[in-house]
Parts: structure tokens; sequence; C-alpha cells
């Protein structure tokens, strides 16, 4: 089976882009690739915003007495963030917050951030959360040169989508005008011919000769008997195939002969896993009955509850419903096609404290995700108690 593929990242990646291009594309949209990103210290003293106006009126005289001190010595910021901010997650970096973007804070403190000059330190910026003293430590642009090879790309894109409706039209005509070869067409095109391995109606090595078009149109009459180049076929959005048959060979039923050895295999790996998945869960049993048992325990790894790799999802549920009063604990389970699992629980680590920002991100994201939800709940509500019944009105004769 030989094979002619006309992918749109081919073409791309034969586009050239002048700098002269990329330098005017960069022009025209700055405002949109050289964001700005700030790197600020702040120290927080916390109040809730529901909380009564004498608590806040303490919160803001706690936070004056700090600001004057960073202002008479603005080279202890560091220091007293340490010591007076009451947010866990910057104070002990000295309250550093790192670099982030215009709209990643919460709006007050996002708009003195960003009219701040490098080093200057903010007077009192109130939010939700409290009182903050901001100060400015750096500030970075997007350069030309950092985003250039995303421009290039770009480009490419863009010079490959206005050829490439032309490219696949010229491909479909020479398959078919050429149709006792594929190499015509390569030849034409500057592309490759492939060559595939056998296959079947059910089985095919290469996912596009597998795609059901592809092999629909491998089985006509006209491809496999006559041996013409197949159509053109979009089996992926910018991925269009042409196939000729080199080779055919009736279907055929092998003799036990020739299957034992492959059926024999087969047997024995069922067995083996079955034993091994019985030996596995017999272990489990006796580590978790407080019986000493002989295993090769790998490296300690440590464990969150969002996905980890190689670690299937009702392990991973079963490591964090352990019993951590009383370590070590054992849990483990079967791993389809590969045989037994045992973790070994040593150590349970709380989650670190969120600081008052993430805390807030968190909160507009649960309301958005919930909002959303509410939202899809009710228009399946509507949709289930509103029927529309639809009529075509008939044309004149």
């Amino acid at each position: 089976m030989s094979i002619y593929c006309c992918p749109q990242s081919d073409l791309a990646a034969a586009q050239t882009v002048s700098d002269a291009e990329v330098e005017k594309y960069f022009a025209e949209h700055k405002q949109e690739l050289a964001k700005e990103e700030r790197r600020a210290s702040h120290i927080l003293i916390a109040v809730d915003k529901s909380a009564k106006a004498a608590d806040k009126t303490a919160a803001r005289k706690q936070a004056e007495e700090i600001l004057v001190q960073v202002k008479a010595n603005p080279a202890r910021f560091a220091e007293l963030a340490k010591q007076k901010s009451q947010d866990p997650g910057s104070a002990v970096n000295g309250g550093d917050l790192g670099f982030f973007a215009k709209g990643m804070m919460v709006k007050p403190f996002d708009e003195v951030a960003f009219k701040l000059n490098k080093g200057e330190i903010s007077n009192l910026v109130e939010t939700d959360f409290g009182f903050h003293i901001i100060q400015l430590n750096d500030v970075k642009s997007t350069s030309l040169a950092d985003v250039k090879p995303s421009v290039i790309e770009k480009l490419k894109q863009q010079k490959t989508q206005s050829q490439f409706p032309a490219q696949i039209e010229k491909f479909t005509e020479l398959v078919y005008q050429q149709s006792n070869s594929l190499k015509p067409t390569a030849d034409a095109l500057k592309l490759a011919v492939k060559q595939s391995d056998w296959l079947t109606r059910s089985n095919a090595a290469d996912p596009l000769l597998g795609n059901p078009k592809m092999i629909e149109a491998i089985y006509s009459d006209d491809v496999l008997k006559a041996k013409h180049n197949s159509e053109a076929l979009e089996l992926a959005p910018g991925q269009w195939v042409s196939a000729r048959v080199l080779e055919y060979k009736p279907v055929s039923t092998q003799s036990l002969l020739e299957v034992t050895p492959m059926i024999t295999a087969k047997l024995k790996q069922e067995k083996a896993l079955a034993l091994a998945q019985a030996d596995g869960a017999k272990k489990l049993a006796a580590l978790q009955a407080g019986q000493v048992e002989n295993l090769a325990w790998g490296s300690a790894q440590a464990f969150t509850r969002i996905a980890v790799e190689g670690v299937s999802d009702a392990n991973l549920k079963a490591i964090f419903k352990a019993n951590t009063s009383k370590l070590p604990a054992y849990v483990g389970g079967a791993v389809p096609g590969r045989g037994y699992v045992i973790y070994k629980v040593i150590k349970a680590i709380d989650a670190p404290a969120l600081s008052a920002e993430d805390q807030f991100r968190m909160q507009e994201n649960l309301a958005k995700m919930y909002g959303q939800v509410e939202m899809a709940a009710f228009i399946d509500a509507i949709r289930k108690d509103v029927k529309v019944k639809y009529q075509v009105k008939p044309k004149a004769e």
C-alpha cells in the first residue's frame, strides 16, 4: 500500500517569512503581543470587607504605622513583610508576589501596582482582603525577540491558509488525472510517498489508513482491482490523502499449527496475570493485617489529588482514603494487563495555605463554574417544559 499525504503542516513548513514581515506584524499587534508584567511585594493587614467599623479602623491604624516605617526606610520592606504581613503565601518571601500581568490582581491593587515607578512604595490600598502596602520591584515587557518565533509561525500559517485551497485543488486533480501512479502528484507538489505494511479492514498500523473513509476507498473495486489511485479524501482538518494498492492477498483462515504459538503465549500471559493479581491481593491483605512482607518498595513519591501519570483514578482515591492515624498504611489494586500494585502510605502532608489573592481567584472561578452549571440546568428545564412545533410552509406553485 502506497500513500501520499498532503498535510497543511508540510505546506506551512515550506513557507518563508522575512524580518520585515515580522517587524510589521509586531508593530501592528504590539498591544496584544508586548504585554507588560510587573513584580511587586506587599504587606497585608487583613480585615474582612463585612467587618465592623471598629475592626476596620484598627486594621487601618496598624497598616498606617507599618507604612510610616517602610517609607522611612524602604530597605526594611522585606523584613517588615516577614514580620507583619498577614498574607501567609507571600510573607515568608518578604511579601514578594512574583511577576503578574495586568488584570491578575483584584482591581484596586492592580490599578495602583501598574501606576507605580520601579522601587516606589504605595500609600495604603484597600481591597476586600484588607489594607495593602505595595512596593514595585521590577517591570518587564515582551520584546520582539521574545515573540519572534511565534510571530513567524503565525505568518507561515496565514500564508498557508491562503495557498492551501489551491494546493488541495491541484492535489485532487492530479491523483485523478494520473490515476496509475502517485509519483507524478508527489513530484509536482514536492511531497512524499509512503509505503505501509500489510493491513486488513479492521487493522492498520497507520491511523490514516485505518480511517473508515480510507478503508472504504481502498477496498473499492476501482482501487483494489483496477489498481487506480483512490480519490483525494480529507481525513482530518488540513490532512488530505490518496492511496493505491501495491499488493493484495485474499482473506484466508490460518491453520491450527500456525496459530498455536500465538494462542499458547496468550493463555500463558492470562494465567500469569491472574496469578500475579491474586498474589498481590494476598500480600496487601497480609500487610493490612500487620504481617511483615518482604517486598521491594520503590522510591518515595509525593502525591496530590490531581491525576498522577501511571496511577489509576481508583488507586489514587484509595491512597487519599487511607487511614493515616496509624502509619504506614497500605492500599492497592489490580492494574489491567500488568498485574497488581501496592502503595505504602508513610506520611500525610497538609496542603499549603492559600494566599488571600489565590483564595479570591479560586472563589471567582468556582462562582463562574457554578453559574454555568446552574444556567445549563435552567436551559435544560426550559427545553423539557416547552414544546416547539415546526411547520414548513409549501412554496407557491
